[in-house]
């Protein structure tokens, strides 16, 4: 839901802790793509 609301309202910076992991495969690249074009910056912090 956080997602969604900071790509409707144009968030300055989205920040994202593990939120694509639980995506389906295939929709976490659909997502980047949404955030780099709606997003002014955002920080992807990704656990290996």
């Amino acid at each position: 839901m956080f997602l969604a609301r900071a790509l409707v309202q144009r968030a300055p910076l989205v920040v994202l802790d593990e939120s694509l992991a639980a995506l389906d495969p295939g929709t976490p690249q659909i997502a980047i793509a949404r955030i780099e074009r709606r997003a002014e910056a955002a920080l992807v912090i990704a656990h290996p």
